[in-house]
């Protein structure tokens, strides 16, 4: 039984593999190769190469290997608002980080808060590989096993990302001490002066 559980990026290897490693047998590439190859002499062997329908597949899998990784294969979930520079850190436990641009003052959410598979799988829906405008948000998984930065994914759902930012802040706990105190307040303070989403 096939495992359904691979990665997009382990299918597309599989599939390039099957494709240079010589002749395609399949009926529907035998087809294809008769209606685009020229006619041969008599005796002159039929020449073999990459099955078209394995390329179209290849060409599938390489579009879809570009958007958001397994949920499996993110260490945390980062996502900064379109238009300006909020961001939000998201763990698999449920917990998460509110920043705003460079400011060292943080905003600690508990466990639970966020359901991470159920947020994966609204971000998947919503990202794309190019950006549109220059006031696009960012999504970034984070990958478990500590490779390079991937190249950032944009989305223009601004008022789904203020939806998850609100979700932050209305389980902030207290602040347990009054640095942490002016650190939140600083923050929640520049949070409701933003404008809301157009």
């Amino acid at each position: 039984m096939p495992n359904v559980s691979r990665t997009a990026s382990e299918r597309t290897d599989q599939l390039r593999q099957h494709t240079e490693a010589g002749p395609c047998h399949d009926l529907v590439c035998d087809i294809a190769r008769r209606r685009t190859d020229p006619p041969k002499h008599r005796g002159e062997s039929h020449p073999r190469g990459p099955c078209p329908m394995t390329l179209l597949l290849l060409t599938i899998l390489l579009a879809q290997s570009a958007g958001l990784p397994d949920v499996g294969l993110c260490a945390a979930l980062v996502i900064t608002s379109p238009r300006d520079g909020w961001r939000l850190t998201v763990m698999p436990d449920g917990s998460a980080r509110v920043n705003y641009a460079a400011l060292p003052q943080t905003l600690e959410v508990p466990p639970r808060t966020f359901d991470f598979r159920q947020l994966h799988s609204s971000l998947a829906t919503r990202v794309r590989s190019t950006q549109t405008s220059s006031e696009s948000g960012t999504v970034e998984c984070r990958s478990v096993q500590k490779e390079p930065p991937r190249a950032p994914l944009y989305f223009d759902d601004e008022r789904f990302a203020t939806q998850q930012f609100e979700r932050a802040w209305a389980r902030a706990p207290e602040p347990s001490d009054s640095i942490e105190k002016e650190h939140v307040e600083t923050l929640r303070g520049m949070w409701d002066r933003r404008a809301r989403p157009r």
